[in-house]
């Protein structure tokens, strides 16, 4: 019987793919005959010296051009690598060709080949030396691959290290649900032992632990959330013993309250209610936290363990009942708790008081308020704490939220909050006065005029004076040294012994004279934490109210605390007064147009935080009451000439719309998220307000201003998608927008735009199919005409209009990606003429092939309608008319900062009315029905299209009424 070698083996493996299942088996047979008998040295060599020869043959092909070669060398490296055992060893030379082949296959413009190569160098990082190659191109790979794969390969190998685990850290952030899932179970997963075992949770910081749970627990996906809570806090829980305490105090309870509430809401609803009450071993007998027990950590967990069982309904009641006490020793356990913590003077003790107490008052919300007596002792406990100089502001919101709820009636409510805040502001002080000799005999002296003699005072049992008792006394002496010198002894021993009464009244006399006096009175207190403690309390009670007018009491309020606030030296204190006096301007029309002009000066003259909150009040104060209740009486002179908007309001949002161009980015940001609200629900109707917008979202300079870019790219499509009109709007908007950023010179940072990106953009919120898929939940859907017909005669025109301009390639590039009607044959005819007529001037290539592939596009049936030649002129000429609305825009070269003013015409035409919707028209032009508008300006197309055909002719364009005045191009 012929030997059988591995050598033979894989020979008879090249004729076919029959046999390879016969020859596995052989292989495996000699495996075991050489594994059994370990004499055979000849043949021991054998397996080895193979290895050496593969990884030879595999290391000179790995750089072949066919990316299959290239992938399957990586693949059959890392396989080899990784079935080496653990103790394997392998020559100096191969491990240096190894290494510099597959850092080389890193930078392979395959993504699989660089999967694989990832793969294979896992074995030879050294996370020990800080300059190690391997590890570097993992950090880069990491956060410079464009192949989420890649990624995920590079997540599964790295070793964690302090150099590595930022990069690690980072991947928690990538755009790819599967890789940022992978970054929380590598790191976390217990099947990964090696990776869990090298990353405890007290090799990360706070601010990492607190980033990591926040960003996993508030992640889009499901099942990143799912690792985050499954993976992550399961195994942190372990790393503590199951000890929901001391993972409170691994991380920041007092600054990410929120993120640990709902990380211990996930562990609750892991966790029978039973297994929960068993492990919560904090309060006493009492049914109360220890004072020594509590802080931070335990208060809020007693929170959170209280709100989870009343959430399960008649289940939890059960279980609330041994861990809460009653109303009433609630109460007084508060107020012990409180009186314990005035005296701390340490601040960030202090400022830890606060925080547990502000947790033990979100526990009165649980209780039955139903009982008369708890809920009385309840109200006393939260105006006494409101009344305390230990209570600072944070405190305030929690403190009035309960209040609010505990206080039927909204009058009796105002009533008794403005006397907390007179209480507060104006406290009754015990002034004590000590009068001088001179000032006691006058007192004395008046008493004597208005009072009778001692003797009759003492009668009629009232209190004897210093004089009375001295005359008196003086008497009594007199009389004593008569009966004396008579010889009456009993008589003296009787005046001896009122004359000793005599001295010791006068004595008590003396001593009380000598005391200072005691009286009441109010101080005003003006310092700026009681200004501040005043006005917060202030602007919760105004956010509960819900009235069309403000009360005698509300107005007292503002006139005596709100307006003075307002010119305060104090920005803090400003603050909250102009919050305060922009709450109740909402709750009253006629205050609001009183202090209006009040809010426009602190935009322009206060500090940026202030500045601020006028603004977000100015925008409040539009939306709510709409530009009309801002107008003043027109004179006859505006009359004639037909204005049609508030002269008011119009400088109103001439100066808001400014603001856009404000350096501040706070400013920047209130505005635009103004003026989004402002056209979502119509009050403002504009589509150079809506251009500015774009460019401002667009704008490189506000490339760090990520709460703008976040409002604006929420509000584009949610604007644009929710109704039709809208979408005509955003089409109005986009020729001046692309002009704007065509005109952008040099200098101007919206020259760094990529238009096409802009025009990209805006063509899918013009899509009516878009917006069709928007609306399918709806019951009433806008099927009117589609923008992109429109919007694709508008462009041809636009290109007709100037044949030799270099940008009709971005025109031709719009055109092939618009939807349009091909089902229309009046809207393919036309563009097929107009695409003709381009064709035949524009001379440019590029900008042809574009033109013929959107003429390729429309249906044979648009060429076989196409009208006498004489009307492609025609169409041409009433087309180029028919652009007289769009509007002149400045050239943003100058633009500092951000956008260039597109609104440079009459800010007239920003307005429409919240009762009557309407678009804006021309001064000169008259009204008509938005649903009927023929184009005038094409009647002589018309009667020639008549005289050809008897089918009914529509027009090329939407004839509509512009949506503002504009200049004519």
């Amino acid at each position: 019987m012929p030997v059988v070698s591995v050598r033979s083996v894989f020979e008879d493996c090249q004729g076919g793919m029959h046999g390879h299942a016969k020859l596995i088996k052989t292989l495996g047979k000699i495996y075991h005959a050489k594994k059994e008998d370990p004499t055979e040295d000849e043949e021991d060599d054998e397996m080895p010296g193979f290895l050496l020869k593969l990884f030879d043959f595999l290391l000179e092909h790995h750089g072949a051009c066919d990316k299959a070669v290239r992938f399957r060398c990586c693949q059959i490296i890392n396989k080899l690598l990784s079935n080496l055992g653990d103790d394997a060893q392998i020559d100096d030379d191969l491990y240096d060709r190894i290494y510099e082949g597959m850092l080389q296959r890193l930078k392979d413009k395959i993504p699989v080949v660089r999967q694989h190569a990832v793969l294979a160098l896992s074995r030879l990082q050294d996370p020990t030396d800080n300059a190690c190659p391997v590890i570097d191109a993992y950090i880069f790979l990491l956060g410079c691959d464009n192949n989420p794969e890649v990624r995920r390969s590079v997540l599964s190998c790295i070793a964690a290290s302090t150099k590595t685990l930022p990069s690690i850290l980072e991947r928690t952030r990538d755009v790819k649900d599967l890789v940022r899932r992978l970054a929380y179970q590598s790191f976390f997963d217990l099947n990964l032992k090696v990776i869990a075992e090298k990353i405890h949770i007290k090799a990360l910081t706070i601010a990492q632990r607190v980033r990591i749970l926040n960003e996993g627990l508030n992640d889009r996906s499901d099942p990143v959330r799912e690792a985050c809570t499954g993976k992550l806090l399961q195994t942190w829980l372990l790393n503590f013993s199951g000890n929901i305490l001391e993972l409170l105090q691994s991380l920041d309870v007092e600054n990410s309250m929120d993120m640990c509430r709902k990380m211990l809401k996930l562990l609750f609803k892991k966790s029978p209610s039973c297994d929960l009450l068993a492990n919560f071993d904090l309060v006493d007998e009492n049914l109360c936290i220890p004072i020594e027990k509590l802080n931070c950590e335990s208060a809020l967990y007693w929170r959170c363990l209280t709100e989870h069982l009343r959430g399960l309904g008649s289940e939890g009641e059960e279980f609330m009942e041994k861990i809460i006490p009653t109303l009433s020793q609630y109460c007084a356990y508060v107020q012990g708790i409180h009186n314990e913590m005035k005296k701390e003077e340490n601040l960030e003790q202090r400022l830890q008081n606060e925080f547990v107490l502000q947790q033990l008052l979100y526990l009165a919300n649980l209780f039955d308020h139903s009982d008369e007596v708890g809920r009385r002792k309840l109200k006393d406990l939260l105006r006494e704490l409101l009344m305390s100089e230990s209570i600072t502001e944070t405190l305030v919101p929690c403190i009035m939220a309960i209040f609010i709820s505990v206080t039927a009636g909204q009058e009796n409510r105002i009533t008794e909050i403005v006397e907390i805040i007179t209480e507060i502001k104006d406290p009754l002080t015990v002034v004590e006065t000590v009068l001088d000799e001179v000032q006691q005999r006058k007192r004395d002296l008046k008493s004597n005029l208005t009072r009778p003699f001692l003797s009759h005072a003492l009668i009629g049992g009232s209190r004897p004076m210093m004089a009375d008792i001295r005359v008196e006394l003086n008497q009594k002496k007199e009389e004593l040294e008569e009966c004396i010198q008579q010889q009456k002894f009993e008589e003296a021993a009787e005046l001896k012994l009122k004359i000793a009464q005599l001295q010791a009244q006068k004595d008590l006399l003396a001593q009380e004279a000598s005391r200072p006096s005691t009286q009441e009175v109010r101080e005003t207190k003006n310092d700026p934490a009681t200004l501040l403690k005043c006005l917060t309390v202030a602007c919760e009670l105004l956010r509960s109210l819900n009235m069309s007018t403000l009360s005698p009491f509300l107005q007292t309020m503002v006139e005596s605390l709100v307006l003075p606030g307002v010119q305060s030296v104090d920005p803090a204190v400003r603050n909250a007064a102009v919050l305060a006096l922009g709450l109740a301007c909402l709750l009253s029309a006629d205050s609001a147009k009183q202090h209006l002009l009040l809010f426009m000066q602190i935009v322009h003259m206060d500090q940026e935080a202030v500045q601020a909150s006028a603004l977000k009040v100015i925008f409040d104060l539009l939306l709510t009451f709409g530009l009309d209740n801002f107008k003043i009486d027109e004179t006859d002179e505006a009359k004639e000439e037909g204005e049609e908007m508030p002269r008011t309001a119009s400088s109103l949002l001439s100066i808001l719309i400014a603001l856009l161009n404000s350096e501040s980015a706070e400013l920047r940001t209130v505005c635009a998220e103004g003026f989004a609200k402002l056209m979502l629900s119509w009050r403002l109707c504009s589509q150079n307000l809506l251009s500015r917008l774009i460019l401002l979202w667009y704008n490189p300079v506000t490339e760090d201003d990520t709460r703008l870019r976040h409002c604006l790219g929420t509000f584009f499509p949610l604007y644009a998608f929710a109704a039709k009109r809208n979408q005509d709007v955003v089409e109005e908007a986009f020729l001046p927008t692309l002009r704007t950023l065509w005109k952008a010179s040099p200098t101007s940072p919206l020259a760094e735009v990529n238009a096409n990106n802009v025009t990209d953009f805006l063509v899918q919120l013009t899509n009516k199919r878009l917006r069709l898929e928007a609306q399918k939940n709806r019951t009433i859907v806008d099927e009117e005409s589609c923008c992109h017909d429109n919007l694709a005669t508008r462009l041809c025109n636009l290109a007709l209009e100037r044949p030799e301009s270099f940008h009709n390639r971005s025109i031709g590039r719009i055109l092939n990606q618009l939807e349009l009607s091909l089902d229309n044959g009046i809207v393919t005819r036309d563009l097929f003429i107009l695409s003709q007529q381009m064709i035949q001037v524009i001379k440019d290539k590029p900008c042809l092939k574009y033109i013929e592939k959107f003429q390729a596009s429309l249906p044979s049936s648009a060429k076989e309608n196409c009208p006498l030649e004489g009307a492609v002129s025609s169409i041409a000429t009433a087309q180029k008319d028919a652009e007289c609305t769009e509007a002149t825009l400045m050239d943003v070269s100058s633009a500092p900062t951000v956008a260039s003013s597109l609104l440079d015409s009459s800010d007239d035409d920003m307005f429409a009315s919240p009762a009557l919707i309407r678009r804006g028209r021309n001064k000169s032009s008259a009204r008509t029905p938005l649903k009927n508008d023929p184009k005038r300006i094409r009647a002589n197309l018309t009667q020639q299209i008549e005289e050809e055909s008897e089918k009914p002719v529509r027009r090329v364009t939407r004839n509509r009424q512009p949506l503002c005045d504009r200049n004519d191009d």
